[in-house]
């Protein structure tokens, strides 16, 4: 058994080491954010992001299907925890035949959704990711658009 300094720069080093490793495996991806999830912040008034948001997804032939305003809900009910919280409903036809041609069980993503609310003093848009690893290779490259389309749409809505 070991004793004295050597004993002791081997516990160091080990516990480092056991430090560095049990981080890794509970860090977030590189990105910052949840892989499933495409998220950006802004400093921009939410009535504008959500205008900007709007026109933005118009601008990619995106059809805005509904926006439901929980913030309003939740107000209404005494919860003033997310005001002017909202999700905008949108699709793109041309797209999403594509990608359910390929694999009609991704219609449980349908229609894309932005959630977008406040934080602090920031407004976050935040959409789900539409998986790209079916294993279908039409079904992926149609997710790949969709989701590079919604990530635009968001950056250019929050764009300030």
């Amino acid at each position: 058994m070991q004793t004295g300094p050597r004993k002791d720069l081997i516990r160091i080093i080990t516990t480092i080491a056991l430090c560095l490793l049990l981080s890794a495996c509970a860090s977030e991806p590189a990105t910052g954010q949840d892989s499933d999830v495409i998220m950006e912040r802004s400093n921009k008034p939410l009535d504008d992001a959500l205008f900007d948001l709007e026109f933005a997804a118009s601008a990619r032939n995106f059809v805005i299907t509904g926006r439901t305003q929980f913030g309003e809900a939740l107000e209404s009910r005494g919860v003033d925890s997310l005001p002017g919280a909202t999700v905008i409903q949108m699709c793109d036809l041309d797209l999403v035949t594509d990608l359910l041609k390929a694999k009609p069980d991704l219609i449980r993503y349908m229609p894309c959704r932005v959630a977008v609310y406040r934080e602090g003093d920031q407004v976050v848009a935040s959409s789900l990711r539409v998986p790209e690893d079916s294993g279908i290779e039409q079904a992926d490259e149609a997710a790949r658009r969709l989701n590079e389309t919604m990530h635009a749409i968001i950056r250019e809505g929050l764009a300030e």
